[in-house]
């Protein structure tokens, strides 16, 4: 199993771990699809294998495949989806509403 843990950097300057990600997960999505810095660092804490898909990339994709482009944009809005639900279930249970 590959462990990624992702930091989120506190007010005060500290690395807060905020969630493990696994095998098969995927990160950094955001940055795909808007301009604004990446809100988090992540790090590998054993050795694993990532696909690194950047801007430039699907902006070739584009140009060259516009339907599988389509596929990839829509399923990152799927991902980045799934993990707002979420999101939102767990602030709904933590203000025990």
């Amino acid at each position: 199993m590959v462990v990624v843990l992702i930091n989120i950097e506190s007010r005060d300057g500290e690395a807060l771990q905020f969630k493990e990600l696994n095998q098969g997960d995927c990160f950094g999505e955001m940055a795909l699809l808007d301009l604004y810095p990446r809100s988090c660092s992540v790090k590998a804490v054993s050795e694993c294998q990532v696909i690194e898909i950047s801007q430039h990339c699907l902006f070739k994709l584009y140009q060259h495949d516009l339907e599988q482009f389509t596929i990839i944009q829509m399923n990152i809005g799927r991902e980045i989806s799934r993990r707002l639900r979420l999101t939102g279930e767990q602030l709904f249970h933590s203000e025990g509403v």
